[in-house]
């Protein structure tokens, strides 16, 4: 009966720790993204804009891909590509309507992020960096 009692054990054990390892391969490695463009390369403020990229993961698939846009007077937003088709990705927004930013610096930001199946995450920024075009400033009243 005690044997019978270690044997379970032995076994119980072996399984909990082969359970712990994933059945021998984990999926360690980021997608890999290419193709990455952002158009227009000038986005006029007020008006839209759109990026796309090839992502590509083997190991557990694409789970997510979005975009950090970070405008010259510090404002962000977040967009999360849609799959086009195969392995192409896309999205389009709305820039919002800037009038004016704090130095002469109309840089936009953007970084890609693609996360696997396994949470393995690549980021990747946008080279060169758009400008933004800002949009005339509003008349006083009365003078429209």
């Amino acid at each position: 009966m005690r044997e019978r009692i270690w044997v379970a054990f032995g076994i119980g054990f072996s399984l909990l720790l082969m359970s712990g390892c994933g059945g021998g391969t984990s999926d360690t490695t980021p997608p890999t993204v290419s193709r990455f463009s952002v158009v227009p390369s000038l986005m006029q403020s007020g008006g839209q804009a759109s990026a796309e990229a090839e992502v590509v993961d083997v190991g557990s698939g694409v789970a997510n891909v979005s975009l950090r846009v970070r405008y010259p007077n510090g404002e962000e937003a977040t967009y999360f590509l849609q799959r086009a088709s195969g392995d192409r990705f896309s999205v389009s927004w709305d820039v919002p309507n800037i009038t004016q930013v704090p130095s002469s610096d109309t840089t936009v930001s953007i970084v890609l992020t693609a996360v696997d199946g396994a949470g393995n995450r690549r980021e990747l920024a946008h080279t060169p960096a758009p400008r933004l075009v800002l949009s005339p400033p509003s008349p006083p009243p009365g003078m429209e």
